[in-house]
């Protein structure tokens, strides 16, 4: 059998039900005949909604401004917190971890304090880059005061034939003597 097979059924009872809703509607038909005033479809204007919707924008807005605030708050009392220095990544993380949002200043200082202190390093990222820069430089300088390769031939410093305009057309000759052998100059 269908799933279907009781649709129809099901439709007629419903359609019934809807005519007998209708008929039982009360009209403000006063029995005399004639046909009610129609009702005006435009909505009239509240002053109301003004002034309402102008106390919601205020609102927000206060509520804005106040948190904020709170946030802003929030945030130097945890900078100024002798457990900052050296966990402001931590602290950071702990300051804007949606989780954490409705933890005070002083849950969050107490973490901190729970935390290993990360110890700076010797160098910053600064002063380490500036090293890289100096040490490379410097070795480029060693590379350069060897002078083994300061010419702009190929085989400078190896020991290799230097290739000369000579030679050169030496090769082109001997390779038109091998193509043509019967033309010389």
């Amino acid at each position: 059998m269908s799933r279907f097979a009781g649709l129809p059924a099901a439709l007629k009872a419903t359609t019934a039900a809807a005519k007998e809703a209708l008929e039982d509607v009360e009209t403000d038909d006063e029995g005399d005949g004639a046909v009610p005033p129609a009702k005006s479809k435009k909505k009239e204007p509240e002053m109301a909604d003004e002034n309402q919707n102008a106390a919601v924008d205020t609102a927000k807005k206060e509520d804005h401004d106040a948190g904020f605030k709170a946030a802003t708050d929030r945030f130097n009392a945890v900078m100024a917190s002798e457990h900052y220095a050296g966990r402001e990544a931590a602290a950071g993380k702990l300051l804007t971890n949606a989780s954490m949002f409705n933890a005070s200043a002083d849950d969050i200082t107490g973490i901190l304090a729970d935390m290993p202190k990360i110890e700076k390093t010797e160098l910053s990222e600064e002063e380490q880059r500036e090293a890289a820069e100096t040490g490379g430089r410097k070795e480029m300088q060693e590379q350069l005061q060897k002078g083994a390769n300061s010419s702009i031939e190929a085989d400078a410093g190896n020991g290799g034939a230097k290739n000369t305009a000579a030679e050169a057309a030496g090769i082109w000759d001997r390779a038109t003597a091998r193509v043509f052998p019967e033309a010389r100059k």
